[in-house]
């Protein structure tokens, strides 16, 4: 009976020799094999020794490779940085009769890679959180790919908090995805990192202090605005064959040439320093601003969609406006004007005041809803042929002698101004009826003004 006992209580301590040897081998039953870090940021040049999680024996086979040999090497586990990129970096071993793989990605920033401003990355983080995949609160060169729009607009420079002012872009050169960046209102003085973004779309650079810029590098680039920037003085867009927008005003620009710019839509150099304007065979241009330059010559050729020109404020003695056949608003007030020929059949608003025009032929404007030709040496005014004309301010011309106003129609909406500074006007042809009654109200019996009604 002993001997039977023995026997059974000797069974149990088998078992917990047999376990206990089968835990004695040189890895602990437990052991994971992986790296402490999953992802590794190095610079050209640099290099670091994986390390792993757990206990691994000296004994060990490991065996080493890495995915992209150009971009980084791996000698038992030191890894240097050979090339800007991304790649990874495996080891290989058995462990308990088991294979197991580690790996640990490596991104090799490109040389020289860095942010000066540490308010930029942190301004981005705080913007687009989703782009830090590791959750370092860092953004890596692979991060940065992630990121397509980035907007840091300071929408009241005035009232900019600390973390909204970014004063350097070193380091956005990263962001090689970026179809859009706006950096309207910031405080950088040097743009030559965002040169290197040639994905851009749409570019904002707006109310700053850079000297220059340059986009020829940018084929995708569509809307361009430059605006505010006091310190630029030239910008180059003729490699830019997809632009269709144009801001440029506030500058020191003194030429543009935009002859290469086929989807030019819209085109802003207001108070530039540009002293010609010329715009040929731009099929899709629809608006022009060139306002309070120093323009005293342009041309105007090959332009069937153009619905908006505004030019005041200029030196220009002639303009030539043939072959506009959607223009409807002209604006050339504020020039030095002798003449004006115009045959635009479309034109509805025409602002011509403060010239030297002698005579004007409006005969050929029949869509002519609005006249402003206030302060010209005129002699006559003729809207016989205008039969929309709703608003006249033909004012503070001394030598004006007559307004024919008598072209079969009248709206009883219709503003008149023609009386301040009209010393020398001697009468004024209109239709019989509500015609004749609003003018007799503006210059009644004893004005010196003959109401001639038909």
């Amino acid at each position: 009976m002993n001997k039977i006992i023995k026997s059974i209580l000797s069974i149990p301590f088998a078992l917990v020799v047999l376990l206990t040897s089968s835990c004695l081998k040189p890895e602990p039953c437990n052991s994971k094999f992986q790296f402490e870090q999953e992802s590794i940021t190095l610079k050209i040049g640099e290099q670091v020794t994986l390390k792993f999680s757990g206990y691994i024996s000296k004994k060990t086979q490991i065996s080493w490779s890495v995915e992209k040999p150009n971009v980084a090497s791996v000698d038992n586990g030191l890894v240097r940085a050979l090339n800007a990129g991304t790649t990874n970096v495996y080891a290989e071993a058995t462990i308990n009769g088991i294979k197991k793989t580690a790996l640990c990605t490596i991104t090799v920033a490109p040389e020289g890679f860095r942010f000066t401003d540490p308010n930029l990355p942190k301004r981005i983080l705080q913007l687009h959180p989703e782009i830090d995949t590791n959750k370092d609160g860092a953004i890596t060169p692979e991060e940065a790919l992630l990121l397509t729009e980035l907007d840091l607009e300071i929408k009241d420079k005035a009232k900019a908090t600390a973390e909204e002012k970014i004063t350097s872009v070193e380091g956005i050169e990263l962001f090689t995805n970026l179809t859009y960046l706006n950096l309207k209102n910031q405080f950088i003085k040097d743009a030559t990192p965002v040169e290197a973004l040639k994905k851009l779309e749409k570019l904002y650079i707006t109310y700053t202090e850079i000297p220059s810029i340059q986009v020829k590098e940018m084929p995708e680039l569509r809307d361009l605005r430059l605006f505010g920037n006091k310190n630029i003085k030239e910008i180059d867009v003729r490699s830019n064959t997809k632009l269709d927008t144009l801001y440029i005003q506030d500058t020191q620009i003194s030429e543009i040439d935009v002859t290469n710019n086929k989807e030019l839509i819209d085109l802003n150099v207001n108070r530039t320093n540009l002293t010609r304007l010329i715009l040929t065979d731009l099929p899709k241009l629809n608006q022009v601003l060139a306002v309070k330059c120093q323009i005293s010559s342009v041309s105007f050729k090959g332009l069937p969609a153009i619905k908006k020109i505004y030019i005041d404020n200029n030196q220009l003695t002639r303009v030539n406006l043939k072959d506009l056949p959607a223009l409807m608003h002209l604006s050339v007030y504020n020039n030095k004007l002798q003449t004006l020929e115009l045959d635009l059949p479309k034109l509805m608003f025409l602002h011509t005041h403060e010239n030297e025009l002698k005579s004007i032929d409006l005969s050929k404007l029949p869509m002519l809803f609005h006249l402003d030709i206030d302060k010209n040496p005129l002699v006559k005014i003729d809207l016989s042929s205008n039969k929309l004309i709703r608003d006249l301010r033909s004012e503070y011309i001394p030598t004006l002698e007559e307004i024919n106003l008598r072209n079969g129609e009248y709206n009883e909406d219709a503003q008149y101004e023609i009386k301040e500074g009209n010393t020398g006007l001697k009468r004024v042809l209109v239709d019989s009826g509500d015609e004749e009654t609003h003018l007799r109200n503006l210059f009644p019996a004893g004005s010196g003004v003959a109401i001639l009604a038909e």
